[in-house]
């Protein structure tokens, strides 16, 4: 049958079906107005009436971000059939902006300031039409659009409360308390019903799709609706509801004062009026201001109340990525104080490279190798001889020579505190490195510190608050002498074990008692923001600890160079000085060195150019003396992996996991490791 339009009689003319519910089916028109009909599955008197109501009402023209109907349609014989709207487009439900595969389908660029920036919106919108006059009834994520750049449109408009005409519909998760389980078309909506259920959307926004009634259960598992009447609030930080939040979530710690305060007072049974969508508007604002970087990631957006990223502690935790990861390219600014302790320490790496390294051989001994006799007398007797067992004691006495030397240079640098220039080579390399991470954060810790004193000073606050004249329901004279005789004297005192721990207060009182304080915290942090001389003084204060902590950090860089540079003067000098025990033990590797060489014989293996020391039957492992300074001696166990000689301790690098480890005394020659006990693996 034929549809027409009422207010001008006009044949509909009706395009493709573009959505269809349980209460009936919208049509684009195919007139280009970009319009749409939605026609009524069952059409009845009552829904005639509130249509004709809402077009009617003066207060639809104050809410454009809502498609109220416009026009009523008729059937050909005047029949009641449907209305028509604006029709929306370019725009999703913001159900897909809750999960993370259809945030990535439907929102690909969307991060964490575009969820809070939708809150905004939708705030505002909610505002808006409660400004109006107009109760929604139905908040939920099926009847909220929104676009690629945040805004926000409401749509199933005919169903919102106006004047007398209700709403007669709802959904479990968005419901509030009081209503749960109630007839919806027997009851007036408040705005204050609706305060719940755009709670409920923005915290999910923010918490990235988690219900604040949805967590992990201490005891039985409740069902959805049951926890929402019984106000088991899982995030809550002032309640203990016998549940926990689901794990790797956003907690409400990581949210600012203001936004926590709102979900407790939105969401905890304490009172009845929860915050109005003009307060979320401005709660929501400051915090879309005030978000700041994470200092390792740039794509992790976080609100400045704690140290630790949010994001990479789930991420951690999980192995997923929270949000697609957005190309940005961060060229960093020199620093030229940085760069120039960057060269000191490149020259004192080489500097020590070549007076005191690993390597460093005695600059007093001269290789002046000559063949003993028994070589020479054995180079003459003919290859029948190189068989022999004369041969064979020499080529023994060679690898057993060149052993002991390298035990012995082991022994020396040690002595002369070669392990220890390492030692702080590694130590400067690393204040450099933290030098480097605290210029990167300092944007970053500057929001942190001024966080922080802004904290304090509303603590002081807090503290000069006493109980005596609360207005707190149900906490008189009473309970606020009790109160007194344990200490609880003003509203800095007030803390969830502290009143727990006192009897006869109760869990209700212990409720009021901690939203009232989180209200003064949050009167007292708005106060202080918007005196901008004391907003000013705080920055002077935390810009004045943020630099004197650079300093603290150049300081230590330039104090490790100063001793580096000593340390290395003194390894050279104590260097200088002749070692007769490492003479010999040189000058009898030099020597069986050269009777090897004469007699021609020395296997590849034993050559100046392998460094894998192989160990003969007869040798046997010497304990080095302790140093006082540097690595230390090899103790029983300590035995290297390639050559069978002792290990000494070894320092790991700046950036390293180990503190320490165990490398062979015959370093450089061998390169045998052995992770220290406890530390990855066996000693």
């Amino acid at each position: 049958m034929p549809l027409r339009l009422t207010s001008a009689g006009k044949l509909l003319l009706l395009g493709p079906r573009i959505g269809r519910g349980g209460e009936g089916e919208i049509y684009a028109l195919a007139d280009g107005s970009g319009r749409a009909a939605k026609l009524y599955i069952q059409p009845d008197a009552i829904r005639e009436a509130k249509i004709s109501a809402m077009i009617a009402s003066p207060a639809v023209a104050a809410c454009p971000d809502a498609a109220f109907p416009q026009d009523i349609v008729r059937h050909e014989d005047g029949r009641f059939a449907g209305f028509v709207m604006a029709q929306v487009t370019g725009h999703q439900p913001i159900h897909e902006l809750l999960g993370a595969s259809s945030r990535r389908q439907f929102f690909a660029h969307a991060d964490w300031p575009f969820l809070v920036r939708v809150a905004v919106n939708l705030a505002r919108v909610v505002a808006s039409i409660h400004g109006a006059g107009i109760v929604i009834g139905d908040i939920n994520s099926s009847g909220i659009l929104v676009s690629q750049r945040g805004t926000v449109k409401l749509i199933d408009a005919d169903s919102f409360q106006i004047g007398s005409h209700r709403c007669r519909v709802g959904m479990v998760e968005y419901t509030p308390p009081e209503l749960q389980g109630v007839a919806f078309g027997g009851v007036d909506r408040t705005p204050n019903h609706d305060d719940f259920g755009l709670a409920t959307i923005v915290f999910q926004l923010l918490m990235l799709g988690w219900h604040p009634f949805s967590g992990v259960s201490r005891g039985r598992q409740v069902a959805l609706n049951q926890a929402i009447r019984d106000g088991r609030f899982v995030f809550s930080h002032l309640a203990d509801v016998g549940a926990k939040p689901p794990p790797n979530s956003l907690l409400l710690g990581d949210l600012p004062r203001g936004v926590r305060h709102l979900f407790e007072r939105a969401f905890l049974p304490v009172g009845n009026t929860r915050p109005p969508a003009a307060e979320w508007v401005r709660a929501l604002s400051d915090l879309e201001a005030g978000l700041i970087p994470c200092p390792v990631r740039t794509d992790h957006i976080m609100a400045p109340v704690s140290m630790q990223c949010p994001w990479c502690r789930i991420e951690r935790a999980t192995g997923r990525t929270m949000f697609a990861q957005q190309k940005s390219v961060i060229v960093p600014v020199p620093d030229p104080v940085i760069e120039r302790l960057r060269a000191d320490v490149a020259n004192m790496v080489g500097r020590a490279k070549r007076h005191a390294g690993e390597g460093i051989e005695p600059p007093w001994y001269e290789r002046r190798p000559e063949p003993s006799k028994a070589a020479v007398s054995l180079a003459g007797g003919g290859n029948s001889l190189k068989q022999s067992g004369d041969v064979a004691e020499l080529l023994d006495k060679r690898q057993d020579a060149i052993l002991k030397a390298e035990r012995a240079l082991a022994r020396w640098r040690m002595q002369i505190g070669v392990w220890e220039v390492t030692r702080l080579l590694e130590q400067v390399k690393g204040s450099v490195a933290k030098l480097e991470r605290f210029e990167n954060r300092r944007a970053f810790l500057l929001s942190i510190a001024v966080a922080q004193s802004v904290q304090l000073r509303v603590t002081g606050v807090l503290a000069g608050h006493p109980l005596t004249g609360s207005r707190v329901p149900g906490v008189g004279a009473a309970l606020i002498v009790t109160l007194a005789r344990h200490d609880v004297v003003n509203v800095a005192d007030l803390a969830r074990d502290r009143l727990a721990a006192i009897t006869g207060v109760g869990e209700k009182r212990i409720l009021a008692l901690l939203l009232w304080r989180d209200g003064l915290s949050v009167a007292a942090e708005k106060e202080i923001r918007r005196s901008a001389r004391r907003l000013e003084e705080i920055r002077i204060e935390a810009a004045a600890k943020v630099v004197n902590h650079r300093v603290a950090l150049e300081r230590s860089v330039r104090i490790g160079l100063a001793e580096l540079k000593n340390t290395i003067d003194l390894v050279y000098e104590r260097a200088s000085r002749t070692d007769t025990a490492l003479a010999a033990a040189l000058r009898a590797r030099d020597q069986a060195k050269a009777d090897v060489a004469l007699i021609g014989s020395a296997p590849t293996a034993l050559s100046p150019a392998n460094r894998m020391i192989q160990q003969p039957a007869s040798a046997t492992i010497t304990k080095s003396r302790k140093s006082k300074k540097g690595g230390g001696s090899a103790k029983p166990g300590k035995i290297c992996p390639c050559c069978g000689g002792p290990m000494v301790k070894r320092w790991g690098g700046a950036n390293g996991g180990k503190a320490f480890h165990y490398g062979c005394s015959a370093y450089p020659s061998c390169k045998g490791v052995r992770a220290a006990p406890g530390r990855g693996g066996r000693p």
